[in-house]
């Protein structure tokens, strides 16, 4: 089957992120994590990519990247190719590696832009809590002149060029949930919990598939706990399409509820 065309930033900056299959781990030491991380430097060092922010977790990546949408999934599919080789191999397993498509999704404001760099730089919280500003496997480091595990790897002037300096990005990041853009945070929880029942494709695409495609992933959202409202909501499509298409399931869920990380 081929896959909907991706959405598209004007600034072509764009959230990306990659999970295990069934949500397995992909790194399970530091030499995975520093592979991966060399594959995706080298491509970054070829002009392919630009990095604004990442992170690195057990079992998935985020990503904040600067580059044309083709040259962004040539690029994955090559370091997911090289990667899956390399973990299969030094950790004697077979299979599919990643879950799906790399989830992609355009900034297309500033205050998305912020709230998208805070979100990957915080992720950690939920396992380490208040020391995740000395977590060495995202490029919050780097913003102070420090070193990540994998050394300088992001463009740090035009991170702060797009925030209003060294000082707004500290502040960013040192704010409570609700002192940053809270629509941002919360629609990134919605996305994420979709992608888990719609088996990792791009909310956003759901729309440009036919109609019987389009009708199932919807009936599988709201059957996971998303309202119709919610659905609305992360995939743009109308309120009255959603609800025609759920009208038959005998399961009739609440909202899905926003939990903090």
């Amino acid at each position: 089957m081929s896959h909907p065309k991706r959405a598209l930033s004007e600034a072509g900056i764009y959230h990306i992120t990659e999970r295990g299959v069934g949500k397995q781990i992909i790194f399970e030491d530091y030499f995975d994590r520093k592979h991966f991380g060399n594959l995706l430097l080298r491509l970054t060092k070829e002009g392919k990519i630009s990095l604004l922010a990442w992170c690195f977790m057990d079992n998935h990546v985020h990503l904040l990247v600067q580059g044309e949408m083709p040259s962004i999934s040539i690029a994955m599919r090559s370091i997911n190719s090289a990667y899956a080789h390399y973990f299969n191999e030094r950790h004697t397993r077979t299979g599919t590696l990643f879950q799906d498509r790399f989830f992609s999704k355009p900034i297309k404001s500033d205050e998305q832009f912020a709230a998208t760099l805070r979100y990957i730089h915080k992720n950690p919280a939920e396992s380490i809590g208040t020391y995740w500003n000395r977590y060495i496997w995202s490029s919050y480091r780097e913003f102070f002149g420090e070193n990540s595990a994998l050394g300088r790897t992001v463009n740090v002037p035009f991170v702060f060029n797009m925030l209003g300096g060294k000082g707004a990005f500290f502040s960013l990041h040192e704010r409570g949930k609700s002192a940053i853009s809270e629509e941002e945070f919360i629609q990134e929880q919605l996305i994420d919990h979709a992608r888990s029942l719609i088996g990792n494709l791009n909310v956003y695409d759901i729309r440009s598939l036919p109609k019987a495609e389009r009708n199932e992933k919807l009936r599988a959202l709201h059957n996971g706990g998303l309202s119709i409202r919610q659905i609305e909501r992360i995939t743009s499509i109308g309120r009255g399409i959603i609800a025609h298409a759920v009208k038959d399931d005998s399961f009739a869920p609440g909202a899905f509820v926003i939990k903090a990380v």
